[in-house]
């Protein structure tokens, strides 16, 4: 989790952009790791960024690492 890098997975297009490939066909999904990634477009449509409507077209995303914090609570251990 904190390698400072993120996966990204590259599928046929399809049904929910690719997703069922994803999830069903995975040998025909193709994943790289990378800390930065620069994604060329040759369509104006939005990115989805949680749910949220991103900007068009070509797009370049970085990992900015250690500048997020999270906070949880510790899970409960199978051995007391």
């Amino acid at each position: 989790i904190n390698d400072n890098k993120m996966e990204l997975y590259l599928t046929k297009p399809g049904i929910f952009n690719g997703l069922i490939h994803y999830l069903f066909f995975k040998a025909n999904t193709l994943k790289i790791s990378a800390s930065h990634f620069k994604i060329h477009t040759n369509i104006d449509m939005p990115w989805c960024l949680d749910g949220e409507e991103g900007p068009k077209g070509d797009v370049e995303i970085s990992v900015i690492h250690n500048k997020l914090r999270i906070f949880a609570k510790a899970p409960k251990t199978l051995f007391h």
